[in-house]
């Protein structure tokens, strides 16, 4: 018979395994490999969801099983998403400066201690603490033109948390200190400054840079969900450029001049006459057929598949675009993101530019017993 060697390194990967299940830095001896592996369980999948999917108990360097992006209907679409990997602490420090700051969006002409523009997921919860509090800890919240949303503004007072919610449209915030008894970048430092995803404070952690992962879903969708790990996508709205119809036109019921045009073949899901369609438009105001045409700058979707617009005039035909909601949602496939993500352990975050992420992953803590031929983690 055969010797087959294992490699040392082989060997050492083993003992690597153990001991991040067991929670040990301790050295195992290889005789002992067969008895410590029967008694680990497989990792449990769970499932987390919301405008940040919040992992507290991922495993360690284990892939994820799913990330799927909900995608609300848009009329300009969707042909690509970011998904942003974070970890537990939110407040990068690396670049706070002392004086009056001049930034992207903002200018301060208080003199402050205060953070460049960071990026920030809008329309999710968050918890700022500190070991020690100082006076004057502000935000200021910018959208994507680099606006300030006023509404959004937080101030914070010798307080060591403060809980908040983003505005929807933010995009980047400024976290800063008015600097009124010679504060300076090196006094905040000191006071494990955190912001996490969430309600609750846990214990600090140091900021790590997060990673972006950018999925091509090779066509452009008006609404749906896209799993970025898997390359499975379902869309659920679609998208029309009016000026490429041919319309007909005509005065509608003893009213006004309409447009018309059969848009049934590309599957819109039919409303009764007396409701609006789902869907929006850029030019056009969403109505019931049976309002359209006495109602200039309308549109509306009949239930037998017509498409009506009623722009005020019988010269000029309808332009502009128009989003509605598909009577069957059609699947389709892209390239994942590669790699694909894995959990650090413990706290972990996931987001995308837009709505909400749902993630299937594996959790550090528990066990569960998975069929067997399936893929499992130890």
């Amino acid at each position: 018979m055969a010797d087959y060697a294992i490699h040392d390194t082989t060997l050492e990967a083993i003992a690597d395994t153990i001991r991040k299940k067991d929670g040990t830095s301790a050295l195992i001896d290889p005789a002992d490999y067969a008895d410590r592996i029967n008694i680990m369980g497989m990792l449990e999948e769970k499932t987390v969801s919301g405008s940040i999917a919040h992992i507290t108990d991922g495993a360690d360097e284990v892939p994820l099983k799913k990330c799927e992006i909900t995608l609300p209907a848009s009329l300009d679409g969707y042909s690509e998403i970011d998904v942003i990997h974070a970890g537990k602490n939110l407040l990068d420090l690396s670049n706070i400066v002392n004086g009056d700051y001049t930034g992207t969006g903002a200018e301060f002409v208080n003199n402050v201690v205060a953070v460049s523009p960071m990026a920030i997921k809008g329309g999710a919860n968050y918890i700022m603490t500190c070991s020690s509090s100082v006076s004057g800890f502000y935000f200021r919240f910018y959208d994507e033109n680099n606006t300030e949303i006023t509404e959004g503004r937080l101030s914070a007072y010798n307080v060591t948390s403060k809980t908040f919610s983003t505005p929807s449209n933010a995009v980047t915030y400024i976290p800063m200190w008015y600097n009124a008894s010679g504060l300076t970048p090196a006094d905040v430092v000191s006071k494990s400054y955190m912001i996490e995803a969430g309600s609750s404070a846990t214990t600090y952690e140091p900021y790590t840079a997060p990673t972006q992962y950018t999925a091509d879903l090779g066509r452009t969708i008006h609404g749906g969900t896209a799993d970025v790990v898997n390359g499975t996508g379902t869309e659920t709205y679609n998208g029309l450029d009016l000026s490429t119809l041919t319309w007909s036109g005509g005065i509608i019921g003893g009213q006004m001049w309409c447009w018309y045009c059969d848009i049934s073949s590309t599957n819109p899901e039919l409303p009764p006459n007396s409701s609006i369609f789902d869907g929006m438009s850029d030019n056009y105001t969403p109505i019931r057929f049976n309002g359209v045409s006495n109602t200039a700058d309308t549109i509306a979707i009949r239930s037998n598949g017509v498409l009506y617009v009623n722009n005020g005039s019988d010269t000029v035909e309808p332009m502009g675009h128009v989003t509605y909601k598909l009577a069957t949602p059609s699947t389709f496939t892209f390239t994942p993101i590669t790699p694909t993500p894995e959990t650090a352990l413990g706290v972990n975050n996931f987001w995308a530019d837009e709505w909400d992420t749902e993630v299937t992953y594996r959790s550090s803590g528990t066990v569960h017993q998975y069929p067997e031929g399936e893929e499992v983690y130890f």
